[in-house]
């Protein structure tokens, strides 16, 4: 991360950049309040069950497998975005047939 000061004549410049990435697209108007746009993210799932007799059965689960997290562009400014964060999980399940 660096910071830069922004002054009177970047903002003047039409084609100063920081990074690359044009000042002038960064540039947003408050009131203008347009939604994100992401696309659909596919998570694999999956559970394996074992079923003991009538009593009961035992479950091992695994969601996001692939542990996706990928980062987006945003549709609304230049800054990357992380979807599906902290979505990993995976556990172990007993259950009874009452």
């Amino acid at each position: 991360m660096s910071y830069h000061e922004i002054t009177a004549d970047m903002l003047a410049d039409e084609a100063y950049k920081i990074k690359g990435v044009l000042l002038k697209s960064q540039r947003k108007n408050p009131k203008d309040n347009v939604p994100s746009k992401a696309p659909i993210t596919w998570l694999v799932s999956g559970r394996l069950t074992k079923e003991l007799g009538t009593i009961g059965g035992l479950s091992f689960y695994a969601n996001n497998l692939f542990f996706y997290e990928p980062y987006l562009k945003s549709s609304t400014s230049n800054t990357l975005m992380q979807r599906n964060t902290g979505s990993f999980s995976f556990g172990v399940e007993l259950f009874f047939n009452l």
